[in-house]
């Protein structure tokens, strides 16, 4: 009676709430979007969903709602922010209806153009179409009514008067009659024949569609077709549709199924093929759509049908079944307080439920829940055995149970907390796992009871969390420490798997590998091995089922995972795809006989079968970047795959999606940059962030994974453009300015000399520049010192005439001049030193020539004016690129061009000429000077050759200059050649140098222009603390050695290679500053540095944290730890040396200020503190003297004797001394202790009992942890 009174109430729910079950829509509430007045729903030609509304646009890519909005000051945003109609033309382009005119969006740029209407009208459009001719009609309200879109604008639609106003609809059908609306239940319709007016029957006419082939008028209370000129009520069963309904819009999808909505009743359809109207059934989680009003209804490419709901938001009506169903007890009228406990398979595909005080449920092979028959009181668990039984289980007993009939039999009392679970073996022996009494057997065949617990038998533990049986008969027990089996031949259990975490269920899968589901993941167990993490390490697993293809699945805190034992992949299904709930109850699963898989959830049963979830995506759509953020503003992205952005902008957010509404909940994005390795994000995360990327150019791949299938790869190209003074203006500049300053810089010479008089040449040349420098330098620092005084003199414009008119102005400009040549002289002797030794090394750059040699000839321009010589630069592109190094090889433009001018005469030509070929660039110097005529043009490049022109005309030279050129040209790869000019006197000079870099080794290219060549010229004149002593510490000896080379004549330094080596060092000698790596051996860096400064003998020790870790938060972790500073790898031996020389200065300003204030170890009894507090801290040390041996003695106790309270104490000691009172206290006793030690009269156990330890053990602890040094070490390393 009771199963049939309950059977009856499921019946009646069912009808009341509809088919639940069948279809379930996903609500996207108005709270996301801009407003919740949904006007009109489009799907454009790329895959958004656009949302017109009362209060703005709104594009949805599946993941976040972008609004659009009128802006009085943009003229490029949309014309209003009331969107009454979308349209998507023949052409992909999204026409949006407002009420103050029409606008179409651009893709290239996000913006909206506007259209103006005839004679400057601007109407509220209302419906958009094109007729089959092609043309756009736009139905407006007010006005002229229709309009047709001509010529970039709306024209008036004259082509009839269909004398309508306000037109709400427009429609041409299949025959060409064009249909039109307005708001009332007036119909026009244009044929060939005319104009013809109508009126419905049915109330206001809503649209036009066709259902099957035939042209239906929607009016708010039913339909009308035209047949035989007229309108008639089709013989469609609308009796589905309540009375009080009334239609708000229509459409007919892809399939041939027309929807209807209604304006708070819910939405309807007839099916294709059909005529009779069904009520939709419907639920959107957070939504009842039975009261729903629908205001717009549309289609995407998936075939999902889309509901604008008035006052709601928007819910999507998915077109495939979801491949997890949801059999929730809510949604069909049964509001459970508790949860199910265990699940069992019954005959015809029906699922039986233990619910906690609930009893027992029964759900059919489609959900429906169909039973709840009587049980026995507080069931727990329901069981099935091999045999066909059911056995329930309470909390103290054992009942054979008849689910049907609601019928139970006691057959065994159990005393225990609660049952978990049970399983069975082929003998009639059932196997019950409770909450802290152990493993209970019950063999059905003899009704004997056996209990097997922890003490008694060996079971791990006593709170089994699961049971389950292997196909060797064996049992195994999940409990809460770790895995036992149970063999049931030998009634004995083997050795436990121990598991420092819960266990909740064992699997055996048919290869024999046994996983165990944990609370930190599934683990892997392997004979006499420790079990092995395999997945999911991050999540708390509870019952694992194997399917038919090997897969494992798992139910978990966050959704149903999918693991693979051969790859070890696994795959997370968390939301979406039919899926209501996140965290499932541990150790509650099911698989049935047909292979469905059923996991228990808070709301009722999950159930799917393997196959439909693997094989649910074959593909997957095309990937699309939605959204380019930067923090201050939105790049719009359409069909654009290079960006460009500023170094400034150093917070960069890419949005991606691939326009599929289905679940995109589940999708997983993975990136990488420059073919670096995949990054995964999230599940569901669709957003990535690109912070302080450096100037360069990036290539961001990007694809998308659904289960085991990816997208196709989206590749993003993003330039970030470097700062001003890293651009390539900046570096030319950078370029002009050092060749300037390295002129004067002395170049090492190629090779040796061959013979002995060329090489006491050039011996006897270096000995002179040498004595020649040091004059030089006082010569024309004179020079310059003269310039500015005589300057300074000039206080009139006639001064400074008279001044330039005199003698003594030119005079200056040639002493200037020629010392400037000389020095050059000597520069270029130095180089050819430095060539000879094999010193010079080049630097090789990217250069453009045309912009190097025109910075060189400009050196030139003034010695042609005043000679008249007509001195040009000519080249064929304004862009001629080569590897050069900048510095040498404008030397040899230089000396080329100088001679030149040398042996070409006033009112000539010298002509510079640059070309480029397929595998060169060549460089012409051309002068039509007295050129040469018997000589060999090669011996030109000899060293100190002098050709006879020279020695005839008495023009004197080194002869060192063209050999320079042809040493540097060949180090570049090039040759040098001179030839006979054909066409007029004269000679030309050509260098040719080969394109690109291959002809260079590796360490002759570098990618930025040097800033500078030393530092040291920044140390020199430093001042000098020889008396202070350094600590290097250091596992690089190479490191070490380069700090005191470059340091050791002003500090006095000793080294460590480790930080234990460092502690005994500076605990036995004295230091004034120490310099620390962080990553060493046995102790490093930042270890040592707590030792320092947790010490108070050592603790005054400046350190310097000096290290390769250049991270933010490894600084900031050294600096926290009580580094003075830290300074990273590669660093400055400049910055070094500052940084060493301030921290000295501190010390010794703190050493003439408190000299002798810091160790008064001697003195316990007449501690000095600075400060306004003498009083309290005298009390204070009166008290610690007292007590000193007093084990019990603790922050307490002073606090008392003191006279105020724990937290007034702890505050004002921390005041006055810096460190915590027991600190304070600790360090008091160690300082004693360390000088009872150096005294040596008693023995370690003595020293302990004086200082307040009662335990030695402790006080040996504590004392080497203050001082590094163990007692006995102490009193060894500082007897008196």
């Amino acid at each position: 009676m009771i199963m049939r009174r309950f059977t009856l109430t499921i019946i009646l729910l069912q009808l009341f709430f509809g088919l639940a079950y069948s279809q379930t829509g996903v609500f996207f509430s108005s709270e996301r979007f801009s407003s919740a007045l949904i006007n009109d729903l489009c799907q454009d030609k790329y895959g958004y969903m656009w949302i017109a509304t009362d209060y703005g646009l709104n594009r949805f890519d599946g993941y976040h709602f972008t609004e659009y909005l009128h802006q009085h000051n943009d003229s490029t945003t949309i014309s209003s922010s009331t969107v009454c109609a979308l349209f998507c033309d023949k052409d992909g382009e999204l026409w949006v209806g407002t009420n103050k005119g029409l606008d179409r969006f651009d893709y290239a740029t996000g913006t909206f153009i506007h259209y103006p209407f005839a004679r400057g009208r601007k109407p509220r459009v209302t419906k958009m179409t094109h007729l089959s001719d092609g043309r756009m009609i736009v139905a407006t309200s007010g006005y002229h009514g229709l309009y047709c879109m001509t010529n970039e604008m709306a024209d008036d639609y004259t082509e009839g008067d269909l004398d309508m106003l306000f037109v709400n609809s427009i429609k041409e059908d299949e025959s060409g009659r064009i249909w039109q609306c307005s708001f009332s239940d007036q119909i026009s319709m244009k044929d060939a024949n005319g104009i013809h007016k109508m009126r419905t029957t049915q109330g206001f006419v809503v649209d036009f569609v066709y259902h099957d082939g035939e042209f239906l008028i929607v009016c708010m209370h039913g339909l009308h077709s035209y047949r035989d000129g007229q309108l008639t009520i089709p013989d469609y069963d609308m009796s589905a549709l309540e009375p009080s309904a009334i239609i708000r819009c229509v459409f007919t999808d892809s399939k041939g199924n027309t929807y209807i909505g209604t304006r708070g009743d819910g939405l309807y359809c007839i099916p294709a093929n059909s005529r009779k109207l069904e009520r939709v059934p419907a639920i959107a989680s957070g939504l009842n759509l039975r009261t729903t009003k629908i205001w717009a209804i549309t289609e995407d490419r998936q075939h999902n049908i889309w509901l604008g709901c008035q006052s709601k938001g928007l819910v999507m009506l998915p077109a495939k079944s979801p491949q997890f169903s949801s059999w929730s007890f809510a949604t069909q009228g049964i509001d459970l307080a508790s949860t199910i406990t265990a699940v069992c398979e019954g005959d015809n595909g029906y699922i039986w439920c233990s619910v906690q005080g609930n009893g027992i449920y029964g759900f059919d092979a489609d959900g429906h829940l169909k039973a709840h028959p009587t049980a026995p009181d507080k069931a727990e668990c329901i069981f099935r055995d091999r045999r066909g039984n059911y056995w329930v289980g309470t909390d103290d007993a054992l009942y054979a149970y008849d689910p049907l009939t609601g019928a139970s039999t006691r057959k065994a009392t159990i005393d225990c907390d609660k049952f978990n679970s049970i399983t069975d073996d082929a003998h009639g022996r059932l196997y019950i796992s409770t909450f802290s009494r152990g493993l209970c057997v019950y063999d059905t065949n003899t009704g004997d009871l056996r209990q097997y617990s922890h003490k008694s038998s060996g079971l791990c533990n006593d709170w089994i969390m699961g049971v389950t049986s292997d196909k060797s008969g064996n049992i195994w027990l999940a409990t809460a420490s770790g895995v036992s089996c149970y063999n049931p031949k030998t009634e004995n259990f083997d050795r436990p798997h121990l598991f420092d975490v819960m266990c909740f269920n064992v699997l055996q899968t048919r290869s024999g590998a046994t996983y165990v589901g944990t609370e930190q993941g599934i683990y892997r167990l392997e004979g006499e091995k420790r079990p092995e993490l395999v997945a999911l390490g991050q999540l708390s697993v509870g019952y694992m089922i194997e399917d038919e293809q090997g897969y494992i699945w798992c139910s978990t805190s966050k959704g149903i995972w999918q693991y693979d034992p051969a790859t070890g992949k696994t795959i997370g299904h968390v939301y979406g795809n039919g899926l209501s709930a996140k965290e499932y109850i541990t150790s509650v699963g099911l698989l049935t006989s047909d292979n469905k898989i059923c996991y228990a959830n808070y709301n009722g049963l999950t159930v799917f079968r393997s196959k439909d979830v693997i094989g649910c995506h074959t593909t997957l759509n095309e990937l699309y970047l939605t959204a380019f953020r930067l923090p201050d503003r939105m790049i719009y992205t359409q069909d654009d795959d290079h960006y460009e952005v500023s170094y400034l902008d150093n917070a960069i957010t890419l949005e991606f999606s691939l326009l599929d509404y289905n679940a995109p909940e589940n999708i997983i994005f993975e990136y990488r940059i420059n073919q670096s390795a995949w990054l995964q994000n999230p599940e569901g995360e669709n957003t990535i962030l690109l912070n302080h990327l450096q100037p360069g150019t990036y290539n961001i791949e990007v694809r998308a994974m659904s289960g085991t299938t990816y997208s196709q790869t989206k590749t993003i190209t993003l330039t970030v453009t470097p700062p001003w003074y890293r651009s390539k203006w900046a570096y030319a500049i950078y370029l002009f300015a050092f060749i300037g300053i390295i002129t004067g810089i002395g170049f090492s010479y190629r090779r040796r000399a061959h013979r002995m008089l060329a090489e006491e040449k050039m011996r006897f040349l270096i000995n002179a520049t040498h004595d020649i420098r040091s004059p030089l330098t006082i010569i024309m620092g004179a020079i310059g010192k003269l310039k500015d005084s005589k300057m300074a003199e000039l206080k009139s414009e006639d001064d400074f005439q008279s001044f330039n008119s005199s003698t003594l102005q030119p005079s200056i400009e040639t002493i200037d001049r020629n010392a400037q040549r000389l020095l050059q002289l000597v520069n270029q002797i130095l180089d050819q030193r430095r060539l000879d030794k094999k010193q010079m090394q080049l630097h090789c750059q990217e250069t453009n020539m045309v912009d190097f040699i025109s910075g060189v000839c400009k050196l030139y321009q003034f010695s042609a004016d005043q000679r008249n010589i007509s001195f040009t630069f000519e080249h064929e592109r304004d862009h001629v690129l080569a590897w050069i190094d900048r510095i040498n090889f404008d030397k040899v433009i230089s000396n080329l061009l100088s001679n030149a001018f040398k042996y070409t005469y006033d009112n000539g030509e010298v002509k510079v000429v640059l070309h480029e070929t397929e595998k060169s660039i060549e460089l012409s110097v051309i002068d039509n000077g007295m050129g040469f005529k018997d000589e060999d043009p090669n011996r030109f490049f000899d060293r100190f050759y002098q050709g006879q022109n020279s020695a005839n005309l008495g023009i004197q030279g080194t002869g060192i200059g063209l050999n320079l050129c042809r040493a540097i040209t060949e180090m570049h790869g090039g040759e040098i050649k001179a030839q006979r000019r054909e066409d007029k006197q004269g000679a030309c000079f050509v260098v040719t140098i080969p394109k690109g870099n291959k002809h260079l080794r590796p360490e002759q290219i570098v990618t930025d222009s040097p800033v500078r060549e030393v530092l040291s010229s920044g140390i020199k004149g430093k001042k000098s603390f020889r008396q202070f002593r350094i600590l290097i510490v250091d596992d690089e000896p190479e490191i070490a050695r380069y700090i005191i080379s470059e340091l050791g004549d002003r500090y006095k330094f000793d080294h460590a290679i480790n930080g234990k080596e460092a502690l005994k060092m500076l605990l036995t000698d004295e230091y004034d500053l120490v310099i620390s790596d962080m990553m060493m051996p046995e102790m490093d860096g930042l270890t040592l540095l707590k030792h320092i400064k947790d010490n108070t003998n050592i603790s005054q020790i400046p350190v310097i944290m000096l290290t390769s870790k250049a991270e933010v938060e490894y600084k900031l972790e050294g600096l926290r730890g009580g580094a003075d500073a830290y300074i990273a790898k590669p660093f400055d031996m400049e910055e070094l040396h500052i940084q060493i020389d301030n921290l000295i200065d501190n010390v010794r300003r703190l050493k003439g200020k408190f000299s002798g204030a810091l160790k008064q170890e001697d003195r316990i009894e007449q501690v000095e503190v600075k400060g306004n507090d003498d009083a309290l801290m005298e009390r204070i040390m009166r008290s610690v003297n007292a007590n000193f041996s007093d084990p019990d003695y603790n922050v307490d106790t002073m606090a008392n004797d003191v006279g105020i309270s724990r937290a007034q104490l702890h505050r004002k000691m921390k005041e006055i001394t810096g460190v915590s009172t027991g600190k304070f206290l600790r360090n008091l006793r160690m300082e004693q202790a360390a000088r009872l030690l150096r005294e040596g009269k008693i023995n370690v156990s003595q020293i302990a009992d004086h200082v307040g330890y009662a335990d030695q053990a402790h006080f040996s602890t504590a004392f080497k942890t203050h001082f590094g040094q163990s007692p006995s070490e102490y009193a060894e390393t500082h007897k008196e």
